[in-house]
């Protein structure tokens, strides 16, 4: 029996392919230099058993510039991975 709506799978799979090669631009502020971790705009620490909830979360970041604790910076974020696009003077 023919599968009548695989037109429509194979137009959702092609989608969600296309949407996962895309990177998500986003803010963050440098929390630590060396090794560089970011906090990101909206990233807060929900676990309420945490000591730490509702505070920013730290992620491992690149950059092929030396930044300092507490700059703005504009980052590329592409499968959990975070890239330093452009900083705050």
């Amino acid at each position: 029996m023919k599968d009548r709506f695989a037109p429509l799978k194979k137009l959702i799979h092609g989608l969600v392919s296309e949407v996962r090669r895309k990177s998500e631009i986003r803010l963050g502020t440098v929390t630590q230099a060396s090794p560089l971790r970011i906090a990101l705009d909206g990233d807060v620490d929900l676990d309420e058993t945490s000591p730490t909830v509702g505070q920013p979360i730290s992620t491992p970041a690149v950059s092929l510039m030396v930044h300092t604790v507490g700059q703005r910076v504009i980052c590329a974020e592409q499968h959990r991975q975070i890239l330093v696009i452009q900083a705050g003077a």
